[in-house]
């Protein structure tokens, strides 16, 4: 059975980066921009991991994590 991943960082180079080293996984990844839409992400669907940036603009890392719990 596959895992969700999700991805969150709001500079495209990251997101690019960490989702080619996890493809070899063999997992359903997911990227998201941003604190918001990586909620709307969760709210769609559960995830096994997510890689959350600390610093992004607007609703950042931790108080992402925060809304996630």
């Amino acid at each position: 059975m596959k895992a969700n991943i999700l991805i969150v960082d709001d500079e495209p180079d990251k997101l690019l980066v960490v989702q080619a080293i996890l493809e070899d996984l063999g997992q359903d990844l997911y990227t998201a921009s941003s604190g918001e839409e990586s909620l709307r992400h969760i709210l769609a669907r559960d995830f096994a991991l997510i890689l959350l940036d600390v610093n992004m603009p607007g609703l950042d890392g931790l108080e992402t994590a925060a809304l996630i719990r």
